[in-house]
């Protein structure tokens, strides 16, 4: 949760948030991930998430992340889909504060 809310969420938005400005401005348009994940397997989702993905605004965060950070924040992407807004707000106080 801590690593969505510092860098994910602006983008991809969370169950009862919007992507931010930033994720609006993407050409062509971040997925909101709680729609689209289950679309994806774990290893998938850690490839995207280590190497990034050219030409779009999706990142690479493999030289900033330990690869077991990128697992968890694997997981933890894999649950937004079933996640419910309230959950979501539970989680994020939990960790200390609101999001973006």
């Amino acid at each position: 949760m801590g690593i969505y809310r510092e860098t994910c969420v602006y983008c991809h938005g969370a169950p009862g948030q919007n992507p931010g400005d930033i994720g609006q401005g993407l050409n062509p348009e971040a997925p909101y991930l709680p729609d689209v994940v289950g679309g994806f397997t774990p290893g998938q989702l850690f490839w995207i998430i280590k190497h990034g993905i050219r030409f779009t605004g999706m990142a690479s965060y493999g030289k900033v992340r330990k690869d077991d950070e990128i697992w968890s924040l694997v997981a933890f992407v894999q649950r937004l889909a079933k996640m419910t807004p309230e959950e979501y707000k539970q989680m994020e106080q939990s960790v200390g504060g609101s999001g973006g």
